[in-house]
This record gives structure tokens, C-alpha cells and sequence, in this order.
């Protein structure tokens, strides 16, 4: 199966309105990969665009869907 970039592409919801007027509005994510010693670390974060605040986040070694999971799990108990 291919595809093509088009496909791959997430909806533009926000249209670069980055501010919510209440807590858990709006979440942004991303992960981050940090090289540390011989190995890289992923960071996944999930951040309130109400305050700013990070809802939740996840450490791991593995940049796979179980970190995203992982981390929106956290946000949800939340």
C-alpha cells in the first residue's frame, strides 16, 4: 500500500486560533527526541492551550504508538 503526502495530512481545525477560552478546549501534542549518552529518549507531551499547561507527558525509549497512547491516557485521567 502507498500514500501519498496528501493523505498523511491532519485536518487544520484550529485555523491558527491557538487560544481556548476554557481548560480542555484545546490540546496540542508533539514528541521530541532527545539524544542522551549512546541512546534517544522520546518526549510526548500534551499541552492546554487555555493556560499553557501540560496536561501530561511520557518518557520512553521507543518512539511507537504505545508512547502517544500512553500519554493521552494520562491526560484523560486527568
Amino acid at each position: 500500500m502507498t500514500y501519498r503526502a496528501a493523505e498523511r495530512v491532519a485536518a487544520n481545525l484550529l485555523e491558527r486560533k491557538l487560544i481556548a477560552e476554557e481548560p480542555n478546549q484545546k490540546w496540542l501534542t508533539d514528541v521530541t527526541q532527545y539524544r542522551v549518552s549512546e541512546r534517544w529518549l522520546y518526549l510526548s507531551a500534551v499541552k492546554d492551550l487555555f493556560n499553557n499547561e501540560i496536561v501530561a507527558y511520557q518518557l520512553t525509549e521507543r518512539n511507537d504508538n504505545e508512547l502517544i497512547l500512553q500519554t493521552f491516557s494520562k491526560a484523560f485521567a486527568k
